[in-house]
């Protein structure tokens, strides 16, 4: 009889190797990239590398992968990211994950540019793409800033290498000079014109975040009262450090905040900084698209959006400097609580409402005065520092740890439980072995993927 036939061995990939690093525009490249070594390598070219066979990729290649931009090719050697899953699309770009085969990244997330065939939009949006990663790499993650906290910047994703063309920068000052060139309200991005052209498919890399976006969870049913209060308490604290570097994040909601574990350990993460502005007084009324967002348009339901940048004669923001990213927090409250579609009708009803109280007591909303602040006028909404202060004297509340998982008071079944090996693990950890640590899963996205600490 035949030998049964053997599996094919997985792929050996190579790891190490030169990084790819935006060109200055003085340098010449038809590319617009030029290839640097990473400091502890030394200086070779590309298949000169010596190259390791340490990592072994076992999940498929993502279909049509190969057009995506620097897709490896284990024939050639050519290319840097194995591409293995669509993570999801926003307004900008298309984020995949993909592991690293030339650097020491492992897993990671890139997002990809959409629209970057269009002339103007493609401008703009490979400019604004390149901003949000330096508001990451030159503010937010930035260990040489005084301003820099680690504990408060892990509540963001961070981003690691730009490749969209634009200039790298030995310092900040030198990113605000470009900034504020490309944010001019005079500029008009038809008559730009790039030299060298940008590339062809500007991308940027970003980590991997764990867990799920908040609005693919049913939190209202999914979460008890204590982690929705924490959910709502991380967020004014990525907030209030944000507004640390004088910066406006614009779009605040459940889609661009993910969420992993569960209890004490829960923690969220901040994913997109796109429409990230600074607080400059030229921005109030700047008509730059690669600043002003039509928040206005009617065929939409901004419901995150504070309602006076939706009026004539629509100013970008208005002061002070937090009142939008606290009015978007107090929406965010509301979807914790009761899901996108309660949150509109709470929103339709307003604060002023002889519903408001009723309905909010209903959901086990404790924090009732704060959310009518954060709602309010923009001159008397809370700074987010205030914001979590309050919240975290509530989490303290031992009657905080008593409310049910649904989203109301008529409602007291607890969470639904995972069954199986995760969940043993996660309740070994909550009897003495320390918190449970996530692990990838299927798009990185898994609230319940868990290993034991």
């Amino acid at each position: 009889a035949d030998e049964p036939a053997m599996p094919p061995e997985p792929l050996e990939i190579p790891c190490g190797g030169p990084e790819l690093l935006p060109l200055a525009a003085d340098q010449g490249n038809a590319s617009g990239l030029q290839v640097r070594t990473a400091p502890e390598e030394a200086a070779e070219q590309v298949a000169e590398t010596p190259c390791p066979p340490i990592a072994r990729l076992q999940q498929p290649l993502l279909e049509g992968a190969k057009l995506l931009p620097d897709c490896y090719d284990p024939v050639t050697g050519f290319g840097r990211w194995h591409y293995t899953a669509n993570l999801g699309e926003g307004g900008l770009g298309a984020v995949y994950r993909a592991t690293d085969c030339k650097g020491s990244l492992g897993e990671v997330a890139i997002k990809v540019l959409k629209y970057h065939e269009r002339a103007n939009w493609g401008k703009q949006h490979a400019f604004a793409m390149h901003r949000e990663s330096q508001w990451s790499i030159q503010r937010l993650h930035n260990e040489e800033d005084t301003r820099f906290d680690r504990e408060a910047s892990s509540l963001f994703a961070r981003y690691l290498e730009d490749h969209t063309g634009f200039p790298s920068y030995n310092a900040t000052e030198e990113f605000d000079a470009v900034r504020a060139l490309y944010e001019a309200p005079e500029l008009s991005w038809g008559t730009l014109t790039f030299d060298p052209p940008l590339p062809e498919s500007p991308y940027v890399v970003m980590e991997l975040a764990f867990g799920q976006p908040l609005s693919r969870m049913n939190c209202q049913d999914m979460l008890t009262g204590w982690e929705r209060l924490s959910v709502l308490q991380q967020a004014a604290q990525a907030l209030q450090y944000l507004g640390s570097f004088g910066l406006l994040h614009r779009d605040f909601r459940t889609s661009n905040i993910h969420m992993t574990g569960r209890g004490e350990w829960s923690h969220i993460k901040v994913l997109d900084l796109g429409l990230v502005i600074a607080v400059e007084k030229r921005h109030v009324a700047n008509t730059n698209m690669a600043v002003k967002a039509c928040w206005h348009r009617r065929q939409h339901q901004y419901d995150w959006v504070p309602p006076e940048v939706k009026a004539r004669p629509y100013p970008n923001y208005e002061l002070p400097m937090h009142s939008f990213d606290a009015f978007s927090l107090g929406v965010l409250s509301l979807r914790v609580h009761g899901g996108k579609e309660w949150a509109r009708e709470m929103l339709m009803l307003g604060p002023g409402s002889s519903k408001w109280g009723a309905q909010l007591k209903e959901r086990g909303v404790g924090h009732a005065a704060l959310l009518e602040r954060l709602l309010g006028p923009s001159s008397g909404r809370p700074p987010p520092r205030v914001v979590a202060a309050e919240l975290a004297a509530a989490l303290a509340t031992p009657a905080v740890h008593t409310v049910a998982a649904s989203g109301s008071t008529r409602r007291s079944r607890s969470p639904r439980r995972p069954e199986g090996p995760r969940q043993r693990a996660l309740d070994r950890s909550e009897k003495g072995r320390g918190p449970p640590q996530p692990t990838p899963a299927e798009g990185g996205m898994n609230l319940f993927s868990f290993v034991p600490g």
